[in-house]
């Protein structure tokens, strides 16, 4: 009989976090469970350790398999391993620097079960090794349907780890991104798209670690560079995902997304024409736009109008 629950950790460079990351997933209260890890050709002793703490939980080594790439493929690519080889009736992913509530499965599916869900989230904790950095909620006052909107418009954490899905949603033609940067999006508006009814926990079941030996946090002016273009690729994607739908209630979802990839081609291209060319129906609202601030709003103005004009004032 296949678990009700599948749980894909990605695994690569984290040798100092991942032993934490494996007790909390192997102490969970919810049993019938399978944990999946893909080893992304981790450079370090990351497995290693992981294997040494799976042999202090015999109960979980059969519930347990490792996968290890070839190649180094990246996260969304190890989440599709991992998802390609699960069994579970609903799938979740844990970053293996991370840590979760005992409780935290049992709780989600218990809400699923509970209002017949096939998209579950929860709150989080953001922290670093000093202090507690971000402590996001949502409204416990909205229902379902306003929640399943703000997944799509990320007006609600996009991120796949607090969340779990039903098997179902991916059997629709779902794609796991080939770039790492802002792939949580790509996978998270999909699954939110395909969701009939959401639910959410309003409590702190998972623990995002601002990990300061992650790829993310190193910067310089040429990595800096390819994550904007990884970025522009990935929003370029959705926006492409949103327009295929043909649906009028995902106009706000589109120009919000639009947006994004406009700015981000500031980053990308310096041409400022190349900012008026780009998705050019949403130019007027990009200065008009409620939620952007003056400088914002002026800073588009120009790019539209006059951007002979912003590349003077910009150099």
């Amino acid at each position: 009989m296949n678990p009700k629950l599948s749980v894909i950790v990605p695994i690569w460079g984290v040798e100092k976090y991942i032993a934490k990351c494996a007790r909390s997933l192997f102490e969970s209260s919810f049993d019938d469970i399978e944990y999946i890890f893909v080893d992304d050709c981790t450079p370090d002793k990351s497995i290693e350790v992981l294997v040494a703490v799976m042999e202090e939980y015999p109960h979980r080594k059969s519930q347990s398999m490792i996968i290890r790439h070839e190649i180094n493929k990246g996260l969304p690519q190890a989440r599709k391993t991992g998802f390609e080889a699960s069994h579970g009736e609903w799938i979740t992913y844990c970053d293996s620097d991370d840590w979760v509530a005992p409780d935290m499965y049992f709780k989600m599916l218990e809400k699923a079960d509970w209002g017949g869900h096939n998209l579950v989230c929860c709150d989080f904790v953001y922290l670093s090794d000093a202090k507690e950095l971000w402590r996001p909620t949502y409204d416990e006052k909205s229902d379902e349907g306003q929640l399943r909107k703000d997944l799509i418009e990320g007006q609600v954490s996009n991120a796949v780890w607090n969340k779990i899905v039903k098997r179902e949603i991916y059997e629709n033609d779902f794609y796991f991104p080939t770039y790492s940067m802002d792939e949580d999006d790509v996978i998270t508006v999909q699954c939110a798209y395909y969701a009939n009814r959401c639910g959410y926990v309003h409590e702190c079941l998972y623990y995002h670690y601002d990990n300061p030996d992650s790829m993310t946090k190193k910067s310089n002016p040429e990595r800096e560079l390819r994550k904007a273009k990884e970025q522009l690729e990935n929003r370029k994607w959705i926006v492409s995902f949103l327009e295929s739908r043909n649906d009028s209630s995902l106009v706000r979802a589109l120009f919000n997304y639009k947006s994004s990839v406009k700015s981000l081609m500031l980053q990308v291209d310096p041409n400022p024409y190349s900012f008026k060319a780009i998705y050019p129906e949403i130019n007027s609202q990009m200065i008009f736009e409620k939620g952007f601030g003056l400088k914002r709003k002026i800073r588009n103005l120009l790019l539209i109008y006059f951007p002979l004009l912003y590349s003077l004032i910009k150099r």
